[in-house]
C-alpha cells in the first residue's frame, strides 16, 4: 500500500480496525450478539491503514474529508456524505486518512451471518458484498443511521435484541439498493460506445483518476455494475486493466527512451519507482531496470 502524504499534521495510524475501535478519540456506545455488533462511534482526525478483520458496515451522519486507497494501490480524495454507506468485506484492504472529524454507527457482522443474509437475495447480491461498496446509496439510509444513533445511545436496556434488529434492518436494507441497481441496469449493459469511451479516457490519462468509480460515472452506471459489464467485455477487471496498460506504456518508454525510473513511473501513473517496480515484479517477472539493461545490451 503506498503511503500517504496528504495529512497536514501527524495523526495516529492504526493498523488494524480492532486496535482502531480500542483507540477511538470520543467514548462510544456498543451493543452486540453473538453475530452483529453495533457501535456509535465520533472520532478526531486518524489514519486507519488495515485489513479489515471483520465485515463492517459505515452509515454516514455527516460530511467526512481525506483520501483513500480502499482494495487498490491507487490513492484518491475522500468526500463522504450523509446518507451513504461503505461495505468492508473481511479481509479487504483500507487505508484511509480522514482530516475531519467524523461521526457514523458501524455494524461489524460476521462473514457467516453476512452471506445466509445475502443469499435470500440471490448469487448477484452474494458476489456483490465481497468486495468494498464505495457510496451506496439510498433514502432511507440517513434515516436508519440516526435512528441507531439515538437508540444506541438512549435505549439502556439495548442489548442482544436490538444488535439483530439493527443487523437485519441494515442489511435488507443495502441488499435491497444492490438488488434496485442492478434490476435497473441489467438491460444496459456497456456497449461498444462506452467501452471505447472508458478505454480512450484510461490512455489519455494514466496519470489521473482511474478508481473504477471515475469510469462509472464516466459510463454512466453504478461502480458495481460497471465493474461486473467491463469485465464481461474486457475479460478482466477495471483495476487489473488500468495495471496492464500502464505496464505496456511503462514498456514502451523504457523502450524507446532514457528517461529516469522515476520519471516513467510517474508519466504512466504510478505513485512511485518502488511501486512501478513491484508491479512489474509480479505481473511481468522482471523488474523496469533488468528491462532496460537488457534492450540497451
Amino acid at each position: 500500500m503506498p503511503k500517504f502524504t496528504h495529512s497536514p499534521r501527524e495523526l495516529p495510524v492504526h493498523e488494524n480496525m480492532t486496535d482502531w475501535i480500542s483507540n477511538i478519540a470520543t467514548p462510544l456506545r456498543q451493543i452486540q450478539s453473538k453475530d452483529i455488533m453495533v457501535l456509535d462511534i465520533t472520532d478526531a482526525p486518524y489514519e486507519l491503514n488495515a485489513t479489515t478483520d471483520f465485515d463492517a458496515i459505515c452509515l454516514s451522519l455527516g460530511p467526512v474529508e481525506g483520501y483513500k486507497a480502499w482494495d487498490t494501490d491507487r490513492i484518491t480524495e475522500l468526500k463522504i456524505q450523509p446518507g451513504r454507506a461503505y461495505v468492508y468485506p473481511q479481509g479487504a484492504s483500507v487505508h484511509s486518512v480522514v482530516t475531519t472529524n467524523s461521526s457514523f454507527p458501524m455494524i461489524c457482522v460476521s462473514k457467516s451471518y453476512r452471506e445466509e443474509i445475502a443469499s435470500e437475495f440471490g448469487k448477484e447480491a452474494e458476489v456483490q458484498f465481497n468486495q468494498v461498496l464505495d457510496g451506496l446509496t439510498s433514502p432511507n439510509l440517513l434515516p436508519l443511521a440516526q435512528m441507531i444513533r439515538y437508540r444506541t445511545l438512549n435505549d439502556v436496556s439495548a442489548g442482544q435484541q436490538l444488535a439483530d434488529a439493527i443487523g437485519v434492518m441494515v442489511m435488507t436494507e443495502l441488499l435491497r439498493t444492490v438488488a434496485n441497481w442492478d434490476a435497473n441496469e441489467r438491460i444496459t449493459g456497456l456497449d461498444d460506445t462506452r467501452l471505447s469511451l472508458v478505454v480512450n479516457y484510461i490512455e489519455e490519462d494514466m496519470c489521473g483518476d482511474l478508481s473504477a468509480a471515475t469510469l462509472a460515472a464516466l459510463a454512466g452506471l453504478s461502480v458495481f455494475h460497471f465493474t461486473r459489464a467491463f469485465k464481461a467485455a474486457t475479460g478482466t477487471s477495471p483495476h487489473r486493466y488500468v495495471l496492464e496498460r500502464r505496464v505496456a506504456n511503462a514498456r514502451r518508454l523504457l523502450e524507446r527512451t532514457t528517461l529516469p525510473l522515476a520519471i516513467v513511473a510517474l508519466e504512466v501513473g504510478f505513485s512511485s519507482q518502488s511501486h512501478m517496480t513491484s508491479v512489474f515484479q509480479k505481473h511481468v517477472g522482471l523488474t523496469p531496470a533488468h528491462i532496460r539493461k537488457h534492450i540497451h545490451n
